[in-house]
């Protein structure tokens, strides 16, 4: 094995370019892969046909929102060719707003998950739609060759 990472919730070995980690979320052995968004670091844990996508690392700024190491972005399935499941849209001061949305593997190493994102009032956190126009309507994974 060439690089072991720990963390309270997780214990991650990579060997043979595949890192396999025992994840908060299952008691089984899983995969974990490293991608980018929007120039935070994300963890996709992958056990069984079980998804979830954590920042590992936020982008500055995104701490306002009450986003940390470790906080969900996505949770869902994968059937070997479509990614099922919840997303949440973060806003400071409010709790994360959960959406429905589906997703491919777009090749190259990308991942896109769309779906009618949540539209908040401009003065607080009540949902008052959802739309496709939202910025959080199409999430978009790059593989990370730098971060492992």
């Amino acid at each position: 094995m060439n690089k072991t990472k720990q963390s309270p919730n997780r214990v991650c070995a990579g060997a043979l370019g595949t890192v396999l980690c025992l994840c908060a979320f299952s008691s089984s052995a899983g995969e974990l892969h490293v991608f980018e968004h929007n120039r935070s670091v994300m963890n996709l844990y992958m056990v069984s046909d079980k998804v979830r996508i954590t920042y590992e690392t936020p982008r500055p700024g995104l701490g306002e929102a009450g986003i940390r190491s470790g906080t969900v972005l996505f949770e869902g399935s994968y059937d070997g060719e479509r990614f099922e499941g919840t997303a949440y849209a973060f806003k400071a001061g409010c709790r994360p707003a959960p959406y429905a949305v589906l997703g491919r593997s777009a090749g190259n190493g990308q991942i896109v998950l769309q779906g009618p994102a949540p539209v908040r009032a401009k003065h607080g956190c009540a949902v008052t739609g959802y739309s496709v126009e939202s910025p959080h309507a199409r999430l978009r994974f790059s593989h990370s060759a730098t971060h492992h």
